[in-house]
């Protein structure tokens, strides 16, 4: 078992968001995401499953063609095959566990104009 302080991990950036792996396994990956504000994760499709917990502030999640606003205590699950992205009003920790564990390839082919 593994036991985490995520008040002690956090950590944030004016020039990017923060994002800090929290548990990582085949099956799993968790990661606290910290966000100032303005900062995103544009919208883009890959398939697994993604649980989006607000810790604290607020923003936006896209979740398919729908923007949900999600803030502290709040959860959205968007399930695989579904456009996800996430993008902050004021400085956010969203804590994002995506299952099964994302691989390379697969954003990859989320994000072609990458390559």
């Amino acid at each position: 078992m593994q036991s985490i302080n995520l008040a002690s991990v956090k950590e944030f950036s004016s020039q990017q968001l923060v994002k800090k792996i929290v548990h990582d396994s085949e099956l799993m990956r968790v990661v606290l995401l910290c966000f100032e504000d303005g900062q995103f994760i544009p919208p883009h499709n890959v398939p697994c499953d993604v649980c989006l917990y607000a810790m604290e502030g607020e923003g936006v999640v896209t979740a398919g063609d729908k923007q949900v606003p999600l803030k502290a205590g709040e959860m959205v699950v968007v399930p695989a095959g579904q456009d996800r992205g996430i993008k902050a009003n004021g400085r956010y920790v969203v804590l994002h566990a995506v299952a099964p564990r994302p691989t390379p390839a697969m954003h990859a082919a989320a994000n072609p104009s990458k390559q």
